[in-house]
């Protein structure tokens, strides 16, 4: 059975405050604000174990019978949360896919089918590189930030919104660095194979070599601001702890696992439109690093 934690009521109020999904302006309620529930859920004293006495049991009382005991009723307590891990690591977690695809399936047939072309179009340009190293590389970091994008939603749909978001960051500097590395007379594809460059700022400058690549400024911006949301779930961060608070039901409760809460779906509701809009560019994005590939 779920406990309350003792650190959640003491949070709620700061956590709930957080904001939802995506790079937004506007101040956001609670069901906006990033976070799971429902799935294999530990009670506090997990966590709380390694700092708080053993509770004893009110019947056991006296030497080493009653040590014996409480032995059995600690040895009980970690085989079930044992189990409970490892049902986590085994798990194939459909009841929570189900949930999310009974809200967004039609965002995830759109998303399928925007990165279907996108896929498509690389095609074309995996197509040219013919032995080419350096169109081999850029290739390769197109076709990586297609697959990575794909994952980051599949690990949202699965419940896993730490690591979706820690992905999503990543794809976003891939695709900056692709359109670096296809530019003539950067320099940075060459620093990329010879791993002197600090892939990190690839979104600073790509947004510095805009005009010469032939790209809108303010869609990078745009693109900068949601890499820098995502940045959040790199580190520990009030986001990142809410995703272990249950928000919807009596509220308070921990939260172990993959998992699905009602009372965030404003949140997943902006996290997939992002990566769905995202999606519906992808293409237009490869067709630009095959642009500016074909100009070398």
């Amino acid at each position: 059975m779920p406990e309350r934690s003792d650190f959640s009521p003491a949070l709620w109020d700061r956590i709930q405050n957080v904001g939802g999904a995506g790079p937004v302006t506007e101040q956001p309620g609670r069901a906006q604000s990033l976070s799971p529930s429902q799935p294999r859920r530990l009670g506090c004293r997990l966590f709380c174990s390694a700092r708080a006495p053993a509770r004893r049991h009110p019947r056991l009382s006296g030497g080493p019978e009653r040590q014996g005991q409480e032995q059995k009723l600690k040895m009980e307590n970690t085989t079930e949360i044992y189990e409970q891990i490892m049902t986590e690591l085994s798990a194939d977690n459909q009841d929570i896919r189900s949930r999310y695809l009974k809200h967004f399936g039609n965002e995830i047939s759109e998303f399928a089918k925007a990165m279907s072309h996108a896929f498509f179009v690389w095609r074309e340009l995996d197509g040219g590189v013919k032995g080419d190293e350096k169109k081999a590389h850029v290739s390769a970091l197109v076709y990586s930030a297609i697959t990575l994008h794909i994952i980051s939603m599949k690990l949202l749909l699965w419940g896993y919104l730490v690591p979706a978001g820690n992905l999503q960051r990543q794809v976003i500097e891939t695709i900056a660095l692709a359109l670096l590395c296809s530019g003539r007379d950067l320099g940075i594809l060459q620093q990329y194979m010879e791993d002197t460059y600090r892939t990190n700022q690839a979104l600073t400058d790509v947004i510095g070599q805009a005009e010469k690549l032939g790209l809108n400024e303010d869609t990078l911006r745009n693109l900068r601001q949601t890499r820098d949301f995502y940045h959040k779930f790199s580190h520990p961060s009030l986001r990142t702890l809410a995703t272990h608070i249950e928000f919807s039901g009596s509220g308070y409760n921990l939260c172990f696992g993959p998992s699905f809460d009602e009372g965030k779906l404003d949140a997943y509701r902006k996290e997939v439109s992002i990566r769905v809009n995202l999606a519906k560019v992808f293409g237009d994005f490869v067709s630009g690093v095959i642009a500016n590939v074909a100009d070398w």
